[in-house]
């Protein structure tokens, strides 16, 4: 019989990325990936470290799989970051990805080794498992260039190295040859990708979609210091008809003192300037964004100009965290740290402005008719489709992952577009 292993993943598109080689790598070597935790002999780990909440929610998942007495190994950021915490366990670090089945050989033997050196590796077209059967996942470098002082992934994942381009696109068109229908670009700042090796974001997606084939590319998530310096290109490759027209660009806080605090190398200003160029150059991209509340010193007007920020750009999407003091950053080291009910408090402030924004942009979307593609299951019986500008539009009906089907949207809401099919 094969032995069976359970991956579970915590975190971002790249660490998802990371489950799915590790996934396609045991599978080479003759173990079965099992969906189902009770039938596996072996639970696999996927951690990340970016927020206390995904943290402690893997420490207390990893306690429950100890009860098990079932061998486990753990991946990703948290033994990269904290391997003391796991002492005893098999580890496998975020660049040592390839080494997975070693370590799973030798713990199945109740030898736990680690795998955690910091050292270039290889990383792409390796055997994987999608999670999602049309959308591929290309870390395209590991790392960044930015010093965050309330991050930890820097510690995780290290400096910025950008894969090589022929490499990025290599799989790419493989994974078009297989039917893929969606490219996600994933790292932590693809904006700074290909600084090191002379090149940029734009020239790396402009290679891609001169791949033969029907898919569209996500280009991600990037810093806006470094969109802005080759913004022409970038604007320039977002209006090919395989790109989406998003762009997931975080701005963190609207307090320039809190920006300069954080290390976050740019100002509110030339945020909102990188906003209005991209707007004004396609009007209807879908910008997305990210802003940390309770930031250690956040004044109550401080954290006022971030709600004021959203009003003013008015994201569709914005992701919002309270701040998580994450050990050994120089934020957490801060004695002037805000209350729980204080952040509490911010975040459901911040959270009813970006749903009054995001309904009122969605609304914009009323009537339009178009083409959408099935990207995945939704609930209640429910599919999920995307259309040229990434809106998420929800769909009745009988449908395969794939499927192109032009539609009418009917009504919005906070999160989606609902829509009825055309004939």
């Amino acid at each position: 019989m094969p032995i069976k292993i359970f991956i579970k993943t915590y975190g971002c598109s790249h660490n998802v990325s990371d489950s799915e080689v590790m996934a396609g790598l045991l599978k080479q070597a003759d173990f079965q990936i099992t969906e189902r935790e009770d039938d596996a002999n072996l639970i696999l780990i996927n951690s990340c470290t970016v927020k206390n909440k995904s943290q402690n929610h893997f420490f207390k998942y990893l306690e429950e799989v100890k009860k098990q007495r079932k061998p486990v190994v753990v991946a990703g950021c948290i033994p990269q970051t904290m391997p003391d915490k796991l002492s005893g366990l098999p580890m496998v670090g975020t660049k040592q990805v390839s080494q997975v089945v070693s370590v799973v050989e030798e713990a199945l033997n109740d030898n736990p080794i680690t795998a955690l050196a910091m050292e270039p590796h290889i990383r792409l077209n390796l055997p994987k498992i999608r999670s999602n059967p049309i959308v591929e996942i290309i870390p395209i470098q590991d790392g960044c260039l930015s010093a965050c002082t309330f991050c930890l992934t820097k510690k995780a994942r290290g400096s910025l190295r950008s894969f090589m381009p022929e490499d990025i696109v290599k799989q790419a068109k493989t994974a078009v040859q297989e039917g893929v229908k969606e490219i996600w670009l994933s790292s932590e700042d693809n904006g700074c990708y290909g600084f090191d090796i002379k090149t940029n974001l734009a020239k790396l997606v402009k290679e891609i979609v001169k791949i033969p084939g029907d898919f569209k590319v996500r280009v991600g998530m990037g810093n806006p210091q470094h969109f802005m310096k080759y913004l022409e290109e970038l604007v320039e490759i977002l209006k090919h008809e395989k790109v989406y027209k998003f762009i997931h660009i975080p701005v963190q806080s609207g307090s320039n003192k809190v920006l300069k605090e954080m290390k976050r190398g740019y100002t509110v200003e030339e945020f909102k300037e990188l906003v209005a160029k991209l707007r004004k150059a396609i009007p209807e991209i879908t910008i997305a964004t990210d802003v940390i509340v309770a930031f250690p010193g956040e004044t109550h007007d401080e954290f006022l100009e971030t709600v004021q920020l959203l009003k003013d750009v008015k994201p569709p999407i914005v992701n919002i965290s309270r701040y998580s003091d994450r050990p050994g950053t120089a934020a957490a080291q801060r004695e002037d740290q805000i209350s729980g009910d204080e952040s509490k408090q911010r975040s459901s402030f911040v959270t009813q402005t970006f749903e009054y924004v995001a309904y009122e942009q969605n609304k914009k979307w009323q009537n339009w008719e178009g083409e959408v593609v099935v990207t995945q299951e939704g609930k209640d019986h429910s599919w999920v489709g995307r259309n040229y500008c990434y809106k998420p539009v929800i769909l009745h009906g009988k449908f395969t992952l794939g499927d192109k089907v032009k539609v009418k949207v009917m009504y919005s809401t906070i999160y989606d577009l609902r829509a009825d099919i055309m004939d």
